[in-house]
């Protein structure tokens, strides 16, 4: 998604790098570098876009040069140096406390980094792609196998529907 989204960015005469980032989700550290994200750069300064990342990521760029906390519609995040790995992690604020999304560094990422990174997501038993059924809705609606999550604000409206059947998919998210 990101590939597209970086694309139209460059349409639209806007200087896009394509960067590989860590992701932890909340663990202590992340793993390999498998997910795609975009530095844009608007007048001398660089933002964190992402298209493609589900569920409680910013819905819209964030400041790359500020370790001040950014609002999002709802959301609060900030981007933190890590020591240990070098990375800018991307954290969303939950309740009192942080949740690391992913890392960033600026390394260059070429077409055969972001293949290999394809691979390892499609076909290494360790991530969650080839045994898991994933979607989201804008980061508001988030389906994971066939538990439905309806997230109306950042702390607080969550629904979970334990047992979701297809047909009723369409209803509860439109």
């Amino acid at each position: 998604m990101n590939k597209l989204f970086g694309l139209a960015l460059e349409a639209l005469d806007f200087t896009v790098r394509p960067i590989l980032c860590r992701v932890p989700m909340g663990a202590p550290e992340g793993g390999p570098r498998t997910h795609q994200a975009l530095i844009v750069t608007i007048e001398d300064c660089d933002w964190l876009a992402d298209a493609g990342f589900p569920g409680p990521a910013p819905i819209a760029p964030l400041r790359i040069d500020t370790k001040e906390q950014q609002i999002v519609g709802h959301d609060v995040f900030r981007l933190r140096a890590d020591p240990a790995s070098g990375d800018l992690v991307l954290e969303r604020r939950n309740e009192d406390e942080w949740f690391a999304l992913f890392g960033i560094d600026r390394a260059v990422a070429l077409p055969p980094d972001f293949e290999g990174a394809s691979f390892i997501c499609a076909r290494w038993d360790r991530m969650s792609f080839p045994s898991v059924l994933m979607m989201t809705s804008e980061g508001r609606a988030t389906l994971l196998n066939r538990k439905l999550r309806l997230t109306r604000s950042q702390f607080k409206d969550h629904a979970f529907v334990k047992r979701l059947h297809p047909r009723s998919l369409r209803r509860r998210i439109a």
